[in-house]
């Protein structure tokens, strides 16, 4: 499918719109790389972004996915960080 081609490309492979931790799942079993959509927050100004995701790494002890570098998480290792501290089923 997709996710296959844009890793046979060496691509990293981002899904938008995800809606539900259902849909969260599904992209992580599938292997992608950043994920974003309602799931995680609507649409804000990207300052407020910010400080929420600053405040999401006190919270929890990991930054959320703002632009992606190397050393952040991916998506399946932020689905199980939520599931660790009880927040996804």
């Amino acid at each position: 499918g997709i996710v296959g081609l844009g890793r046979g490309l060496g691509l990293q492979v981002i899904v938008e719109g995800v809606e539900s931790e259902q849909e969260l799942q599904v992209v992580c079993d599938l292997g992608c790389d950043v994920v974003q959509g309602y799931y995680f927050g609507r649409p804000k100004p990207f300052d407020q972004a910010c400080l929420d995701a600053a405040q999401v790494e006190v919270d929890y002890g990991f930054a959320p996915v703002l632009w992606k570098t190397r050393q952040q998480p991916s998506a399946s290792a932020f689905l199980e960080r939520l599931k660790r501290l009880g927040k996804a089923g």
